[in-house]
Order: C-alpha cells, then structure tokens, then sequence
C-alpha cells in the first residue's frame, strides 16, 4: 500500500469513528508532534511517573529486572 492510500485509509476510519478516547490519543499525538516537540518527554510525567521510572531504573541496576533484548528474544521465539 503506498503513502497516499494509506493517509486515505486512516481518514476513512477517524471519519468512521466514535470512540472520543481513541480520537482525543490521535489528536494529541498529531498536535505533540507539532507543537510541543522542543521539550523533553520526561518533563510531562507525572511525579508519580517519575518516581516508578527511578525504581525501575534502580532495580535494573540492581539485577532485579529482565533485560528488554531477553523479554523480546523470549517472545519472538514463542510467537515467530
């Protein structure tokens, strides 16, 4: 499918549409990548977000984690 059938697809379907929550995400992502893109992403996290991002960060550190390279090799061995 080239770049102009797919724009047309994707009109077609947020025409279609009546999901309010799944329109609001389109808009947000479409306007983000427009208007707020000079800002970094970690600005826009809550402090709770913030907060279980430094726990994660610590426990990777830690040994407590699974490496993302495993949990992908894990799942594309099961699903490919």
């Amino acid at each position: 499918m080239n770049i102009q059938a797919v724009k047309l697809d994707l009109i077609r379907k947020i025409t279609l549409m009546e999901n309010e929550a799944i329109i609001g995400a389109i808009n947000h992502l479409l306007n983000h990548n427009d208007t707020e893109n000079t800002g970094d992403w970690w600005d826009d996290l809550t402090k709770a977000q913030r907060e279980s991002v430094q726990i994660a960060r610590q426990q990777m550190a830690e040994g407590k984690g699974i490496p993302h390279d495993e949990v992908i090799a894990k799942y594309r061995a099961k699903y490919a």
